[in-house]
This record gives structure tokens, sequence and C-alpha cells, in this order.
């Protein structure tokens, strides 16, 4: 049952598992894996049964109906105790990475991630040779998206954060007019994007000083750039940037630039990395700013994705019915970058919950043997006078000491392991005392409902009978 189970589960792993988990398809129920662990759990039975039948019984057990040695009992609450601690380790490294996961999808983009379609086509070179060709293909269809009903913004962009290809420059290859340029290979990197004007408006990019790029900008005389955050405070440091001439080394190096605004910073490189300073070009309608292929639309509606979807389609198809058009809501598109940490996420989860199940049966089965083998002392205590309510607490009591011990070991050795998680970990410490407090809680309150079922049996033990039949 333990092999088949486990080649089910390993089927919805998989299919649920990312791409660029290397092998994973090649994932399967290895022979030598299951001969290994069928062997393994017959060891275990035949070591565990060997253990009390080697073991010789004293005089007082033979003369004794019923009777618990104490190295079984010693050996019994160890193995449970063991339990619980692996059982709060494996807890403690699920939350670790829930809490992180529930970070990451809380992150500030700096940018809307609903309601906005993204189109690619691809050009054919054969067709599209020239960059004119390609200009007018996508000046077309920029005209006619603008005039679908319902289209709020329509952006293009060589790349859209915060994920993917984009382009990058040394920060010490920028030069701003009247200023030293920064000491060459210093500074980091740049990110730099091609944008149409619409692009921050189609993806609710705040622009915070200055103004956007329009339509005038496109054909006029004067080359303007806008700067993120980052960037205007690195370059001109309590300065206003807007109005500042900027040149670049590279293919860019023979024009100089106009700074016309400030742009929020964006997540440039994925979801757990930091804003990197970047700067937006404005894509002219002339040849040269056509230059490649790769060109992303992005569609702002007042309509959900899936309804403007045959519309875009449509107006491709009028323009060029032969080239391939690939689309997809940007939401879905980051959600793609969340994929590993939500696959590591749900496959530690479950082995916790494996390990906290398996835990908890173990306690249930030692508290209930322990008070079927106290039948008689329970039968004693109560003859004696002790109230339903003392036996509760006996039972419990022992329960509580396995669980007390388990947890102290476990919480420990949690804390000792965690540091191992620290690479997967966004934005929570690997001490986070959130998850020490309520996964200890959790397991208390959980192995306190296996306790007192066994120890509602103790409490309605009959005294009389009991002891008659001992």
């Amino acid at each position: 049952m333990g092999l088949a189970t486990a080649r089910g589960l390993l089927a919805v792993f998989v299919s649920l598992a990312p791409t660029g988990i290397p092998f994973i398809s090649r994932a399967h129920l290895d022979l030598r894996i299951a001969v290994f662990t069928a062997v393994l759990s017959c060891m275990c039975g035949v070591t565990f049964g060997l253990a009390s039948a080697l073991q010789i019984p004293g005089l007082a057990t033979l003369n004794a109906k019923t009777s618990m040695s104490r190295s079984h009992a010693f050996l019994r609450r160890t193995l449970v105790t063991a339990q619980i601690a692996v059982s709060i380790i494996l807890l403690s490294g699920a939350a670790l990475l829930l809490r992180s996961f529930a970070r990451i999808e809380e992150q500030n983009l700096g940018m809307q991630t609903g309601g906005v379609l993204t189109v690619q086509v691809a050009l054919p070179w054969f067709r599209y040779s020239t960059n004119q060709r390609a200009m007018d293909f996508y000046l077309r269809l920029e005209a006619a998206l603008r005039r679908l009903p319902g289209i709020r913004a329509v952006g293009m962009a060589d790349s859209v954060p915060p994920g993917g290809w984009q382009g990058d420059f040394r920060y010490s290859d920028l030069g701003v007019q009247g200023k030293p340029r920064p000491v060459p290979g210093t500074g980091g990197t740049v990110v730099s994007r091609t944008v149409t004007p619409d692009y921050f408006r189609a993806l609710n990019i705040p622009i915070i000083r200055g103004r956007d790029f329009t339509d005038q900008d496109r054909t006029g005389n004067e080359s303007e750039v806008i700067l993120s955050r980052l960037l205007a405070a690195r370059l001109v440091p309590d300065e206003d940037p807007v109005g500042k001439r900027v040149q670049t080394a590279g293919p860019r190096s023979d024009a100089w630039f106009t700074v016309v605004g400030v742009a929020d910073n964006v997540k440039n490189s994925g979801l757990t990395e930091q804003s990197e300073p970047e700067i937006y070009f404005l894509r002219r309608s002339v040849g040269a700013d056509w230059n490649g292929n790769r060109l992303i639309v992005l569609i702002d509606s007042v309509m959900p994705p899936s309804t403007v979807e045959p519309w875009v389609r449509s107006e491709i198809a009028s323009i060029d019915p032969t080239v391939p058009v690939d689309m997809a809501p940007i939401k879905q598109i980051i959600g793609r970058l969340a994929d590993r940490p939500r696959f590591e996420t749900a496959l530690l989860a479950f082995f916790a919950f494996t390990g906290l199940v398996l835990a908890i049966v173990g306690l249930y089965g030692l508290i209930a043997f322990m008070t079927t083998q106290r039948t008689h002392e329970i039968g004693v205590r109560m003859a004696l006078g002790a109230t339903r309510g003392n036996i509760l607490c006996l039972i419990t009591g022992d329960g509580l000491r396995i669980v007390a011990t388990g947890g102290a070991l476990g919480l420990s050795s949690a804390l000792a392991i965690s540091r191992m998680l620290k690479a997967l970990l966004f934005q929570v410490s690997t001490y986070d005392p959130f998850t020490f407090i309520v996964v200890p809680v959790l397991l208390s309150l959980v192995a306190l409902v296996a306790i007192l079922i066994p120890a509602r049996t103790a409490m309605s033990v009959e005294p009389a009978v009991t002891l008659r039949a001992e």
C-alpha cells in the first residue's frame, strides 16, 4: 500500500512541478528504491520483534497477569519523543517556507499585475527583414488596438518586468552633462528598456517627477529618456534630474538625451531581487529605433484579458494573418516566477503534515497502550477516592511530558537546522519568532486531542469490575 501510494503521489508532484527543475520529468519509482524501502521496513519489523522476543522475563513478570516492562516503556517513550521532535523540525521548516512564500506573493512590484494582456508577435525575418517593415507593422497594430472599445492604454517595449530578457549596461558608462563620469567598472549595471508612449500607463507605473513620453516626442528632433527613481538619485543626488542631459557609452554614445521624467522603481530581475536602476529610451517613429523583431505589446483594458484576446487576434490577422501570436495576461507570467518556491513549499508542507500524522498516531497508540496497562492501577486509585478529574490529569500529564520533551528537542534542533533554509527564505529570518511559537503550540493542541481520547477511556473505568477481574 505504501509503494502504491508513493507511486501515485510521485505522479502528482511531477505533474505539479514547474519547468526548470533538472530531470524532474524523468522521475519515477525506481525498483532499487522500492526494494531498499521494503528491506528496510522488514528489518525494522524483525529488529523490534526480536527485541521483545529475546528479552528474558523476570520472576515478577511471570507471576503477574499483566505488566509493563520498564525497558519497553522507556523505549516506547523514546521512539514517540523522537517522532514528535522530527515532526517539529519538519513543521518549522514548512512554516518558514510558507511565510517566505506569503512575503513573495505580497511583493509590491511597482506596477499593476491585473487586467493587462501581453502580446508577442513573431515577425518572420524573410518578410520583415528591414527595420522600416517591422516599424510599419507595429505602428499599424498600435493604432488598431487603440481603436478597440474599453482599451485604456497600449504600450510596447522590448522587455517587461519583473523577469525575462532585459537590456543593460554598466553604470560607469553613463555620463551627466557638466558632471564627471563615474569611475570605470563601478556602480554595477543599469537596466535599459526601449518603450513607446503609454508603456507607463499600461503598467500603471507612476511618473513621480516630470512627465511621460508623448506621441509628439516620437516625431520630434529631441531625444528623451526617463529615469527610474533609484537611478535619478544616484546620477544627480539632491538635484532635480528633469532637464538634465545624459549620455551612454555604446551604440547610443553619439547622442545626448534629455531627461523628461522620473518613474517609480519596479522589480526588474525577479520577485525576490531588489529593484535595480533603470533608464527608459523612447521608441521613436523612425526605422533605426525598430531594430530587431522582438517586441512585447501591453494592453490595459477595462475588460478582462480573456475578453480582449479574440479582438486582438482579429486585428493582427487583418494586418498579417500569417504571423504567429502568443498572448498571456501579465498576472499569469508573473505567477510563473513563483512556481518554484510554491512547489518547494508544497513539497515540504506535505512531508511536514505526514510527519505530524505519524507523530500523533504514535502518541495516541502509546497513551492508549499505557492506559490499558494501568487499568488495575486506575481502579485502585478510584477505589481509594481519586476522582475522574484526577485520572484525567494523570493520563494527560504522562502524555504532555512526552510532548514537552519531544517538543524541546525538536525546537532546539529546528533552530539549529533552520540556517540551512536561509537561501530559500525571502524577508523571513531563520529564527522567525512567529514560526517557532506557533508550531509548538499547534503541535501541542493536536497532541492534546490525541491524548484526551484514551484519557476519556481511563475515566470510564469501574473500580469494582476492574479489581474483581484482577
